[in-house]
């Protein structure tokens, strides 16, 4: 392997680091903002084997990649939905590179040929294409000032470069409250499955909304329990030759039928 092409495979893991980084920090916004780059779901292969197979069948030059790169970039400045994801990176590279190479170099490949690299279909990559260049406003032609800001911040992952290509806030350290302030409330947190204890315990609690468990109930609840059950046994008995109407029972002076009683238990 000459100079060069070690040169380029060395070019193709950076890029591949910083990309794998920013989407593996990203979060999926495909049900808030979803765009047509957005895949249904992770492709199988990696970011650097992606890159790897568009550099070893295509003959641009080299740099179209890190044109490719820049074009993202600036999508990522427009808009937080066209920051890389997992499900969305490996066509923005491919459509990514295809406009870099028609743009900047003389060597550019049919969009047939380069949907077939890509692994999407021709009439996919055709409406990715005219997407990218709508969303830049045709301007395709980075700077000498881009290029380095960009081969710069691909060896500084904490370069400010790469802010804009994050879609999710940052991560806010928690602060102490000032003397006579009152800390935040915690968020609200969906309610889990219960337990058949954790419902008849509710059930059984003598005020709405209380958390009580079984072991518990007071030594009078208890008894109230106990009571209630021999009057259940006693209804039961009385209208056992009424087979036909729904059977009910009696808990705490509260009435409810047994698969009202089931249905709470299972899913209070």
């Amino acid at each position: 392997m000459d100079s060069g092409a070690l040169d380029h495979q060395v070019h193709l893991r950076a890029l591949a680091t910083a990309l794998e980084r920013v989407c593996h920090s990203n979060v999926d916004l495909r049900s808030a903002s979803p765009t047509v780059f957005d895949a249904v779901s992770v492709p199988a292969m990696s970011v650097h084997c992606y890159l790897v197979r568009m550099h070893r069948y295509t003959k641009f030059d080299f740099v179209c990649f890190h044109v490719a790169t820049w074009y993202i970039h600036r999508l990522c400045q427009i808009d937080p939905a066209y920051c890389p994801t997992l499900h969305n990176v490996h066509r923005l590279i491919v459509a990514a590179l295809l406009v870099a190479s028609k743009a900047t170099d003389d060597v550019f490949h049919a969009n047939l040929f380069m949907a077939q690299c890509g692994g999407i279909g021709v009439t996919e990559l055709n409406k990715l294409e005219v997407e990218l260049c709508e969303r830049l406003q045709w301007r395709l032609l980075p700077t000498v000032l881009d290029m380095r800001e960009l081969l710069e911040a691909v060896q500084y992952p904490q370069a400010s470069f790469w802010d804009a290509w994050r879609n999710a806030p940052r991560c806010q350290t928690l602060v102490a409250p000032a003397d006579g302030a009152t800390a935040a409330e915690p968020m609200a947190r969906l309610p889990h499955a219960k337990s058949v204890q954790h419902s008849l315990a509710r059930l059984f609690s003598p005020t709405s909304g209380s958390d009580g468990n079984l072991e518990g109930l007071s030594a009078t609840k208890a008894a109230d329990v106990k009571k209630a059950g021999a009057a259940t046994a006693e209804h039961e008995d009385s209208r056992s030759s009424n087979s036909g109407s729904p059977r009910s029972v009696v808990l705490a002076n509260r009435t409810f039928s047994l698969s009202n009683l089931f249905g709470l238990a299972s899913g209070w």
